[in-house]
């Protein structure tokens, strides 16, 4: 899996899915990055389009949307600059495992 931004847009963080898995899978493994890494992630919250999860990394929140659309995936949205640095070189690290 590979993070990577869209168009610019640093505040959400979107994955490649190399290994053509479903998207629940695609989750499971975000989350469980996150956690190992010492995040806190809230039970989702439905919505009508997507689940989301209130998570942060140290004191700086940030939110995982989890689209219900087939193949749209997951994306991470954080609007702190630094928290966002954290979470791309946490990715970063599993990039290589």
């Amino acid at each position: 899996m590979e993070a990577y931004h869209l168009n610019g847009d640093y505040d959400r963080l979107h994955f490649t899915n190399y290994e053509n898995r479903s998207d629940e899978e695609e989750l499971e493994e975000i989350i469980s990055i996150l956690k190992g890494a010492g995040c806190i992630v809230s039970e989702p919250i439905i919505a009508p389009d997507c689940d989301y999860f209130k998570c942060s990394i140290g004191c700086i929140p940030f939110t995982i949307i989890y689209s219900l659309d087939p193949n749209h995936g997951t994306f991470i949205c954080c609007f702190d600059k630094n928290g966002m640095k954290q979470l791309e070189e946490l990715f970063k690290k599993q990039e290589g495992k």
